[in-house]
């Protein structure tokens, strides 16, 4: 269950992470992360939802974990443009995180 740990031991999921903002479970709040087109070519759009006055940021990584790309997200956009152009064909993984904790992740295919 925790997207962390699946993520550094190569295991993709690809239902976004609930985070629990009280201790009750009735107050659960599910933030989404989805990229597409998937697979693209020239840029893709990342559509989000971050809670509330917090900023989001974008990291994205190769097969090796190395770091690709990385952009901030403001909490009162839904969505992001990026231009893929200037990063190889290949597939990467996605993380989003708000206020340093993972909302989401998944995965890229750029294909030219």
């Amino acid at each position: 269950d925790d997207f962390v740990t699946c993520l550094n031991a190569g295991v993709i999921l690809h239902e976004a992470a609930t985070t629990t903002n009280t201790a009750s479970e009735k107050n659960k709040t599910r933030y989404s992360t989805a990229i597409s087109p998937n697979p693209t070519q020239d840029k893709a759009t990342l559509k989000y939802n971050l809670p509330t006055n917090t900023n989001g940021l974008l990291v994205l990584v190769d097969s090796y974990g190395k770091e690709i790309y990385r952009t901030a997200l403001e909490s009162n956009s839904k969505e992001f443009t990026f231009s893929t152009l200037n990063i190889n064909p290949s597939i990467y993984f996605y993380k989003v995180y708000s206020n340093e904790q993972l909302i989401g992740s998944g995965k890229l295919s750029i294909i030219r």
